[in-house]
Protein backbone atom coordinates (compact mmCIF):
# COMPACT_ATOMS: atom_id res chain seq x y z
CA UNK A 1 0.00 0.00 0.00
CA UNK A 2 1.52 2.84 -1.01
CA UNK A 3 2.27 6.39 1.43
CA UNK A 4 -0.61 8.29 -0.53
CA UNK A 5 -3.39 5.68 0.54
CA UNK A 6 -1.68 5.71 3.99
CA UNK A 7 -2.33 9.37 4.01
CA UNK A 8 -6.04 9.21 2.96
CA UNK A 9 -7.00 6.71 5.06
CA UNK A 10 -5.24 8.66 7.91
CA UNK A 11 -6.21 12.11 7.65
CA UNK A 12 -9.64 14.06 7.56
CA UNK A 13 -10.18 17.76 6.23
CA UNK A 14 -10.79 20.32 8.97
CA UNK A 15 -14.39 20.65 8.06
CA UNK A 16 -15.18 17.23 7.56
CA UNK A 17 -13.20 17.20 11.71
CA UNK A 18 -15.44 20.02 12.84
CA UNK A 19 -18.68 18.28 11.29
CA UNK A 20 -17.92 14.84 13.12
CA UNK A 21 -17.01 16.60 16.19
CA UNK A 22 -21.10 18.55 15.85
CA UNK A 23 -22.26 15.50 15.08
CA UNK A 24 -20.97 13.63 18.30
CA UNK A 25 -22.04 16.61 20.20
CA UNK A 26 -25.26 16.28 19.25
CA UNK A 27 -25.21 12.68 19.71
CA UNK A 28 -24.36 13.50 23.26
CA UNK A 29 -26.64 15.93 23.81
CA UNK A 30 -29.35 13.25 22.79
CA UNK A 31 -28.37 10.29 24.52
CA UNK A 32 -27.55 12.36 27.47
CA UNK A 33 -30.85 13.93 28.19
CA UNK A 34 -32.44 10.59 26.99
CA UNK A 35 -30.64 8.88 30.08
CA UNK A 36 -31.62 11.76 32.59
CA UNK A 37 -34.80 10.96 31.47
CA UNK A 38 -34.83 7.72 33.33
CA UNK A 39 -35.18 9.07 36.26
CA UNK A 40 -38.45 9.96 37.85
CA UNK A 41 -39.20 13.70 38.93
CA UNK A 42 -37.74 15.20 35.80
CA UNK A 43 -39.24 17.92 33.91
CA UNK A 44 -39.23 15.75 30.53
CA UNK A 45 -40.13 18.62 28.44
CA UNK A 46 -37.04 19.97 28.79
CA UNK A 47 -34.90 17.25 28.37
CA UNK A 48 -37.00 16.48 25.07
CA UNK A 49 -36.10 20.13 23.90
CA UNK A 50 -32.44 19.55 24.47
CA UNK A 51 -32.82 16.26 22.64
CA UNK A 52 -34.66 17.98 19.92
CA UNK A 53 -31.88 20.54 19.58
CA UNK A 54 -29.48 17.18 19.42
CA UNK A 55 -31.55 15.29 16.66
CA UNK A 56 -30.66 18.85 14.49
CA UNK A 57 -27.06 19.27 15.42
CA UNK A 58 -26.69 15.19 14.75
CA UNK A 59 -28.35 15.83 11.18
CA UNK A 60 -27.06 18.74 9.82
CA UNK A 61 -24.17 18.21 10.75
CA UNK A 62 -23.71 14.54 9.76
CA UNK A 63 -25.08 15.50 5.74
CA UNK A 64 -21.46 17.12 5.53
CA UNK A 65 -19.47 13.85 6.09
CA UNK A 66 -21.60 11.33 5.20
CA UNK A 67 -20.43 8.96 2.01
CA UNK A 68 -22.73 6.66 0.62
CA UNK A 69 -20.14 5.11 -1.66
CA UNK A 70 -19.95 1.18 -1.01
CA UNK A 71 -17.39 -0.85 -2.68
CA UNK A 72 -18.31 -3.81 -1.84
CA UNK A 73 -20.78 -5.68 -4.12
CA UNK A 74 -21.91 -8.17 -1.14
CA UNK A 75 -22.03 -5.42 1.16
CA UNK A 76 -23.99 -2.63 -1.09
CA UNK A 77 -26.74 -5.49 -2.43
CA UNK A 78 -27.65 -5.95 1.27
CA UNK A 79 -27.33 -3.16 2.79
CA UNK A 80 -29.77 -1.77 -0.14
CA UNK A 81 -32.38 -4.39 0.59
CA UNK A 82 -31.93 -3.70 4.41
CA UNK A 83 -32.58 0.01 4.13
CA UNK A 84 -35.30 -0.97 2.21
CA UNK A 85 -37.10 -3.27 4.78
CA UNK A 86 -36.11 -1.16 7.79
CA UNK A 87 -38.32 2.16 5.53
CA UNK A 88 -41.40 -0.48 5.13
CA UNK A 89 -40.86 -1.22 9.34
CA UNK A 90 -41.35 2.46 9.46
CA UNK A 91 -43.89 2.84 7.43
CA UNK A 92 -45.89 -0.42 8.77
CA UNK A 93 -45.58 1.06 12.51
CA UNK A 94 -46.46 4.64 11.48
CA UNK A 95 -49.36 6.62 13.11
CA UNK A 96 -50.30 10.35 13.22
CA UNK A 97 -51.15 10.04 16.88
CA UNK A 98 -49.46 12.57 19.21
CA UNK A 99 -48.28 10.71 22.19
CA UNK A 100 -47.12 7.63 19.34
CA UNK A 101 -44.64 10.52 17.69
CA UNK A 102 -43.19 11.46 21.01
CA UNK A 103 -42.30 8.29 21.28
CA UNK A 104 -40.32 7.48 19.01
CA UNK A 105 -38.45 10.99 18.22
CA UNK A 106 -37.60 11.01 22.26
CA UNK A 107 -37.27 6.94 22.63
CA UNK A 108 -33.26 6.29 21.87
CA UNK A 109 -33.66 2.46 22.40
CA UNK A 110 -36.36 2.05 20.53
CA UNK A 111 -37.84 4.92 18.88
CA UNK A 112 -37.00 6.25 14.81
CA UNK A 113 -33.72 6.36 15.00
CA UNK A 114 -32.81 2.76 15.55
CA UNK A 115 -33.50 2.63 12.32
CA UNK A 116 -31.15 5.27 11.11
CA UNK A 117 -28.24 3.48 13.03
CA UNK A 118 -27.00 1.17 10.27
CA UNK A 119 -26.08 4.97 8.72
CA UNK A 120 -22.87 4.52 10.96
CA UNK A 121 -21.64 2.30 8.47
CA UNK A 122 -21.20 5.21 6.21
CA UNK A 123 -18.97 7.51 8.35
CA UNK A 124 -15.68 8.09 7.49
CA UNK A 125 -13.48 4.84 7.01
CA UNK A 126 -10.06 7.03 8.52
CA UNK A 127 -8.57 6.40 11.70
CA UNK A 128 -8.78 10.27 12.22
CA UNK A 129 -12.63 9.66 12.46
CA UNK A 130 -12.05 5.85 14.49
CA UNK A 131 -9.58 8.39 17.46
CA UNK A 132 -12.43 10.85 17.62
CA UNK A 133 -14.64 7.83 18.44
CA UNK A 134 -12.64 6.54 21.25
CA UNK A 135 -12.48 9.87 22.23
CA UNK A 136 -16.06 10.11 22.99
CA UNK A 137 -16.00 6.66 24.20
CA UNK A 138 -13.68 7.73 26.85
CA UNK A 139 -16.21 10.98 27.80
CA UNK A 140 -19.20 9.29 27.86
CA UNK A 141 -17.52 6.54 30.09
CA UNK A 142 -15.70 9.56 32.22
CA UNK A 143 -19.30 10.95 32.57
CA UNK A 144 -20.83 7.83 33.38
CA UNK A 145 -19.16 7.73 36.94
CA UNK A 146 -21.14 10.89 37.73
CA UNK A 147 -24.15 9.66 36.68
CA UNK A 148 -23.68 6.86 39.09
CA UNK A 149 -23.12 8.99 41.80
CA UNK A 150 -25.66 11.58 40.94
CA UNK A 151 -28.19 8.41 40.88
CA UNK A 152 -26.75 6.14 43.92
CA UNK A 153 -29.85 6.40 45.53
CA UNK A 154 -31.52 4.60 42.60
CA UNK A 155 -28.99 2.35 42.03
CA UNK A 156 -27.36 1.14 45.36
CA UNK A 157 -31.12 1.15 47.58
CA UNK A 158 -34.01 -1.10 47.66
CA UNK A 159 -35.55 0.53 44.50
CA UNK A 160 -32.99 -1.66 42.34
CA UNK A 161 -36.21 -3.91 42.73
CA UNK A 162 -38.41 -1.51 40.93
CA UNK A 163 -38.93 -0.33 37.34
CA UNK A 164 -37.73 2.89 38.38
CA UNK A 165 -34.37 1.80 39.49
CA UNK A 166 -34.26 -1.22 36.90
CA UNK A 167 -34.60 2.12 34.05
CA UNK A 168 -31.50 4.00 35.57
CA UNK A 169 -29.55 1.31 35.78
CA UNK A 170 -29.37 -0.37 32.76
CA UNK A 171 -30.03 3.35 30.83
CA UNK A 172 -26.56 4.65 31.99
CA UNK A 173 -25.13 0.99 31.79
CA UNK A 174 -25.40 0.81 28.44
CA UNK A 175 -25.78 4.35 27.00
CA UNK A 176 -22.45 5.60 29.11
CA UNK A 177 -20.61 2.96 30.51
CA UNK A 178 -20.16 0.13 28.48
CA UNK A 179 -18.88 1.93 25.03
CA UNK A 180 -15.73 2.82 26.94
CA UNK A 181 -14.68 -1.11 27.24
CA UNK A 182 -14.04 -0.58 23.11
CA UNK A 183 -10.56 0.81 24.53
CA UNK A 184 -10.40 -2.14 26.49
CA UNK A 185 -10.21 -4.42 23.91
CA UNK A 186 -7.91 -1.99 21.72
CA UNK A 187 -5.91 -1.05 24.93
CA UNK A 188 -2.48 -1.04 22.86
CA UNK A 189 -3.49 2.63 21.10
CA UNK A 190 -4.25 4.01 24.03
CA UNK A 191 -2.65 6.08 27.25
CA UNK A 192 -2.12 4.09 30.40
CA UNK A 193 -4.27 6.85 32.29
CA UNK A 194 -7.23 6.57 30.08
CA UNK A 195 -7.05 2.93 30.36
CA UNK A 196 -6.65 2.96 33.92
CA UNK A 197 -10.44 5.19 33.66
CA UNK A 198 -12.20 2.60 31.51
CA UNK A 199 -11.22 -0.62 33.82
CA UNK A 200 -12.60 2.07 36.98
CA UNK A 201 -15.71 2.32 34.86
CA UNK A 202 -15.73 -1.25 34.17
CA UNK A 203 -15.70 -2.17 37.69
CA UNK A 204 -17.88 0.29 38.88
CA UNK A 205 -20.49 -0.66 36.29
CA UNK A 206 -19.84 -4.63 37.03
CA UNK A 207 -20.73 -3.64 40.87
CA UNK A 208 -24.32 -2.12 40.32
CA UNK A 209 -25.00 -4.11 37.75
CA UNK A 210 -24.43 -7.47 40.60
CA UNK A 211 -25.99 -5.13 43.18
CA UNK A 212 -29.08 -4.95 41.29
CA UNK A 213 -29.43 -8.18 39.80
CA UNK A 214 -29.29 -7.48 35.66
CA UNK A 215 -28.09 -10.71 34.86
CA UNK A 216 -28.12 -9.42 30.82
CA UNK A 217 -26.24 -6.50 31.93
CA UNK A 218 -23.33 -8.07 33.88
CA UNK A 219 -22.89 -10.52 30.51
CA UNK A 220 -22.61 -7.39 28.59
CA UNK A 221 -20.16 -5.83 30.81
CA UNK A 222 -18.10 -9.04 31.69
CA UNK A 223 -17.61 -10.19 27.76
CA UNK A 224 -15.48 -7.22 26.54
CA UNK A 225 -13.03 -7.13 29.30
CA UNK A 226 -12.98 -11.09 29.17
CA UNK A 227 -11.74 -10.34 25.25
CA UNK A 228 -9.43 -7.65 26.22
CA UNK A 229 -7.93 -10.64 28.32
CA UNK A 230 -7.72 -12.66 25.61
CA UNK A 231 -5.88 -9.81 23.46
CA UNK A 232 -3.81 -9.49 26.41
CA UNK A 233 -3.02 -12.99 26.42
CA UNK A 234 -1.98 -13.55 22.56
CA UNK A 235 0.49 -10.59 22.91
CA UNK A 236 2.20 -11.53 26.23
CA UNK A 237 5.72 -12.35 25.63
CA UNK A 238 6.09 -14.24 28.76
CA UNK A 239 2.54 -16.56 28.03
CA UNK A 240 3.38 -19.32 30.47
CA UNK A 241 3.94 -16.70 33.39
CA UNK A 242 1.03 -14.40 32.31
CA UNK A 243 -1.13 -17.84 32.21
CA UNK A 244 -0.12 -19.61 35.40
CA UNK A 245 -0.43 -15.97 37.19
CA UNK A 246 -3.89 -15.33 35.67
CA UNK A 247 -4.90 -19.08 37.15
CA UNK A 248 -3.64 -18.18 40.14
CA UNK A 249 -5.32 -15.07 40.99
CA UNK A 250 -8.64 -16.14 38.99
CA UNK A 251 -8.62 -19.14 41.82
CA UNK A 252 -8.30 -16.65 44.79
CA UNK A 253 -10.45 -14.21 42.89
CA UNK A 254 -13.49 -17.20 42.84
CA UNK A 255 -12.95 -18.22 45.99
CA UNK A 256 -12.82 -14.58 47.48
CA UNK A 257 -15.38 -13.86 45.46
CA UNK A 258 -17.40 -16.66 46.19
CA UNK A 259 -17.59 -16.20 49.98
CA UNK A 260 -18.31 -12.83 49.61
CA UNK A 261 -21.26 -13.66 47.73
CA UNK A 262 -22.76 -15.69 49.39
CA UNK A 263 -22.48 -13.62 52.82
CA UNK A 264 -22.75 -9.99 51.81
CA UNK A 265 -26.18 -8.50 51.82
CA UNK A 266 -25.19 -6.33 48.78
CA UNK A 267 -25.32 -9.22 46.77
CA UNK A 268 -28.76 -10.42 48.06
CA UNK A 269 -30.93 -9.36 45.12
CA UNK A 270 -28.59 -11.03 42.75
CA UNK A 271 -28.98 -14.52 44.97
CA UNK A 272 -32.55 -14.34 45.15
CA UNK A 273 -32.94 -13.91 41.51
CA UNK A 274 -30.09 -17.07 41.17
CA UNK A 275 -31.22 -19.24 38.35
CA UNK A 276 -34.36 -18.17 38.41
CA UNK A 277 -36.21 -17.90 34.42
CA UNK A 278 -37.76 -14.07 34.25
CA UNK A 279 -38.32 -14.73 30.70
CA UNK A 280 -39.73 -18.32 29.80
CA UNK A 281 -42.93 -16.91 30.66
CA UNK A 282 -42.44 -14.10 28.17
CA UNK A 283 -41.15 -15.83 25.41
CA UNK A 284 -44.08 -18.36 25.36
CA UNK A 285 -46.91 -15.73 25.50
CA UNK A 286 -44.87 -13.96 22.30
CA UNK A 287 -44.59 -17.59 20.47
CA UNK A 288 -48.46 -17.98 21.23
CA UNK A 289 -49.39 -14.35 20.08
CA UNK A 290 -47.13 -14.58 16.57
CA UNK A 291 -48.93 -15.94 13.50
CA UNK A 292 -46.58 -17.23 10.63
CA UNK A 293 -46.88 -13.95 8.91
CA UNK A 294 -45.91 -12.36 11.95
CA UNK A 295 -42.21 -14.44 12.03
CA UNK A 296 -41.98 -13.95 8.09
CA UNK A 297 -41.98 -9.85 7.99
CA UNK A 298 -42.89 -8.59 11.82
CA UNK A 299 -45.44 -6.00 12.98
CA UNK A 300 -43.97 -2.80 12.28
CA UNK A 301 -42.61 -0.18 14.14
CA UNK A 302 -45.04 0.09 16.60
CA UNK A 303 -45.41 -4.21 16.69
CA UNK A 304 -47.18 -5.19 19.70
CA UNK A 305 -47.36 -8.37 21.28
CA UNK A 306 -49.88 -10.18 24.06
CA UNK A 307 -48.38 -10.45 27.59
CA UNK A 308 -50.78 -9.27 30.67
CA UNK A 309 -49.01 -8.87 34.03
CA UNK A 310 -45.60 -8.04 33.20
CA UNK A 311 -45.55 -4.56 31.70
CA UNK A 312 -46.14 -1.94 34.79
CA UNK A 313 -48.78 1.23 34.34
CA UNK A 314 -50.75 -0.77 31.65
CA UNK A 315 -53.98 -1.68 31.76
CA UNK A 316 -54.11 -3.22 27.79
CA UNK A 317 -51.77 -6.12 28.28
CA UNK A 318 -49.74 -5.41 25.10
CA UNK A 319 -45.88 -5.00 25.00
CA UNK A 320 -43.82 -3.65 22.56
CA UNK A 321 -40.28 -4.95 23.57
CA UNK A 322 -39.18 -8.24 23.92
CA UNK A 323 -35.60 -8.76 26.05
CA UNK A 324 -34.25 -11.39 23.83
CA UNK A 325 -33.13 -9.17 21.29
CA UNK A 326 -33.46 -12.18 18.22
CA UNK A 327 -37.01 -11.99 19.06
CA UNK A 328 -36.87 -8.04 19.11
CA UNK A 329 -36.33 -7.64 15.75
CA UNK A 330 -38.24 -10.36 14.67
CA UNK A 331 -41.37 -8.57 16.46
CA UNK A 332 -40.92 -5.69 14.44
CA UNK A 333 -39.24 -6.62 11.30
CA UNK A 334 -39.46 -10.37 11.17
CA UNK A 335 -37.19 -13.21 10.15
CA UNK A 336 -36.29 -11.15 6.90
CA UNK A 337 -35.29 -8.35 9.38
CA UNK A 338 -32.67 -10.65 11.11
CA UNK A 339 -31.63 -12.27 8.00
CA UNK A 340 -30.54 -9.56 6.43
CA UNK A 341 -28.63 -8.22 9.55
CA UNK A 342 -27.11 -11.49 10.47
CA UNK A 343 -25.86 -11.51 6.29
CA UNK A 344 -24.33 -7.88 6.77
CA UNK A 345 -22.69 -8.67 10.10
CA UNK A 346 -21.64 -12.19 9.90
CA UNK A 347 -18.93 -11.90 7.59
CA UNK A 348 -16.83 -8.75 8.80
CA UNK A 349 -16.04 -10.82 11.91
CA UNK A 350 -14.02 -12.92 9.53
CA UNK A 351 -12.85 -10.24 7.76
CA UNK A 352 -11.50 -8.48 10.38
CA UNK A 353 -10.44 -11.39 12.55
CA UNK A 354 -8.58 -13.71 9.38
CA UNK A 355 -8.01 -11.08 6.57
CA UNK A 356 -6.60 -8.41 8.44
CA UNK A 357 -2.92 -7.14 9.20
CA UNK A 358 -3.82 -4.91 12.24
CA UNK A 359 -5.47 -5.08 15.77
CA UNK A 360 -7.85 -2.21 15.14
CA UNK A 361 -9.65 -3.98 12.79
CA UNK A 362 -9.22 -7.44 14.65
CA UNK A 363 -10.72 -5.53 18.04
CA UNK A 364 -13.54 -3.95 15.45
CA UNK A 365 -14.25 -7.97 14.50
CA UNK A 366 -14.54 -8.89 17.93
CA UNK A 367 -17.37 -6.11 19.35
CA UNK A 368 -19.33 -6.81 16.39
CA UNK A 369 -19.17 -10.87 17.62
CA UNK A 370 -20.25 -9.55 21.43
CA UNK A 371 -23.05 -7.39 19.93
CA UNK A 372 -24.73 -10.48 18.23
CA UNK A 373 -23.04 -12.61 21.31
CA UNK A 374 -25.54 -10.28 23.42
CA UNK A 375 -28.51 -10.42 21.37
CA UNK A 376 -29.81 -13.37 23.54
CA UNK A 377 -29.79 -11.97 27.17
CA UNK A 378 -30.20 -8.08 26.19
CA UNK A 379 -31.76 -5.57 23.38
CA UNK A 380 -28.17 -4.28 21.76
CA UNK A 381 -29.90 -3.23 19.14
CA UNK A 382 -30.84 0.37 20.12
CA UNK A 383 -29.94 4.00 19.11
CA UNK A 384 -26.39 3.74 21.54
CA UNK A 385 -22.76 4.56 21.10
CA UNK A 386 -21.96 0.78 21.62
CA UNK A 387 -24.69 -0.52 18.54
CA UNK A 388 -23.10 3.12 16.52
CA UNK A 389 -19.64 1.03 17.02
CA UNK A 390 -21.04 -1.88 16.07
CA UNK A 391 -22.03 -0.30 12.28
CA UNK A 392 -18.69 1.05 11.96
CA UNK A 393 -16.79 -1.68 12.88
CA UNK A 394 -18.46 -3.11 10.24
CA UNK A 395 -17.60 -0.81 7.68
CA UNK A 396 -13.96 -0.85 9.23
CA UNK A 397 -13.93 -5.03 8.55
CA UNK A 398 -15.67 -4.43 5.20
CA UNK A 399 -12.72 -1.88 4.11
CA UNK A 400 -9.77 -3.68 2.56
CA UNK A 401 -7.64 -0.47 3.04
CA UNK A 402 -8.14 -0.50 6.64
CA UNK A 403 -7.62 -4.07 7.18
CA UNK A 404 -4.78 -3.65 5.14
CA UNK A 405 -3.19 -0.40 7.30
CA UNK A 406 0.26 -1.86 9.06
CA UNK A 407 -0.08 -2.25 12.86
CA UNK A 408 3.03 -0.19 13.31
CA UNK A 409 1.21 2.66 11.52
CA UNK A 410 -1.79 2.66 12.97
CA UNK A 411 0.32 2.78 16.26
CA UNK A 412 2.74 5.45 15.44
CA UNK A 413 -0.69 7.70 14.55
CA UNK A 414 -2.90 7.06 17.93
CA UNK A 415 0.62 7.99 19.78
CA UNK A 416 1.09 10.80 17.69
CA UNK A 417 0.85 14.28 20.15
CA UNK A 418 -2.11 16.39 19.83
CA UNK A 419 -2.25 19.11 21.47
CA UNK A 420 -5.45 20.32 20.47
CA UNK A 421 -7.88 19.33 22.90
CA UNK A 422 -11.43 18.12 22.27
CA UNK A 423 -13.44 21.34 22.33
CA UNK A 424 -10.84 23.31 20.36
CA UNK A 425 -11.95 21.48 17.16
CA UNK A 426 -15.10 23.85 17.64
CA UNK A 427 -13.60 26.48 16.88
Amino acid sequence: MSEKVYIYHSDLSSFKLKALNWFWLGFFMYSFFFTVSSRPGVNNQLTQLFQLLGIGVMVVSAISFINFKVNNKYLLVLIRLYFFWLITIILRGYTTDYGFIKRILFDAWFGVFLYASPLFLFFPKNLAAYKRFFDVAFIFGFISIGLWFINRDFVLTESIKESDGKGIVETIARNFSIPIEVLLITYFYHPKWKKIVAWGVFFITLFVAVTAGRRGLIIMTVAPAVVAYIVYLYKARVKLFVIVGSVAVGIFLMDYGLRIYTENDTFRYLRQRGMVDTRGGVEEMFFQDMKTIDWIIGRGMNGEYWCPGIEEGTDTGYRIVIETDFLQIILKGGIISLALLLFISIPPIFLGLFRSKNYLTKGAAAWIFLELLNMYPATTNTFSLHYAFFWIAIGMCYSPQIRNLPEAYIKAYFKKKDNKSFLSHFI
